[in-house]
């Protein structure tokens, strides 16, 4: 038997993932929450809120876009608060069941969730200390 090692090296190069357009992102879930805000029986002060929240995580996100790369993570850190907030008051609209559009409002969660998820790695990026 043979013990040798093979004639070459087969270096794997790992397939790189594209990065996620956040601010792309951050537009979908401002239309997905406008249908759900369209017909929902919740009160007012969790509507205009949510609104609200979801139009500022994309103004946020547009403004970060034209910061200069070293201070862009402190805006994720923001908007992750703000996405948080927005993923909490659906799930309040879900167990409230005050939406008549249950599979928009599902896929208003999953938008959001996935906004989030892709805003972590950014905020992690800061300065070192």
């Amino acid at each position: 038997m043979d013990d040798s090692p093979p004639d070459f090296i087969v270096i794997r190069n790992p397939e790189l993932v594209p990065p996620v357009d956040v601010y792309a992102l951050a537009l979908e879930v401002v239309e997905r929450v406008h249908v759900v805000l369209e017909h929902t029986t919740a009160r007012f002060h969790l509507k205009d809120r949510l609104d609200k929240y979801t139009s500022a995580i994309a103004l946020r996100l547009a403004r970060a876009k034209l910061d200069i790369k070293p201070n862009r993570w402190r805006h994720a850190r923001d908007v992750i608060e703000q996405v948080t907030d927005v993923v909490t008051m659906l799930d309040i609209l879900d167990r409230q069941n005050a939406s008549a559009k249950i599979v928009e409002l599902d896929q208003a969660r999953s938008f959001a969730r996935e906004l989030l998820a892709a805003l972590l790695p950014l905020a992690q990026l800061g300065p070192l200390s």
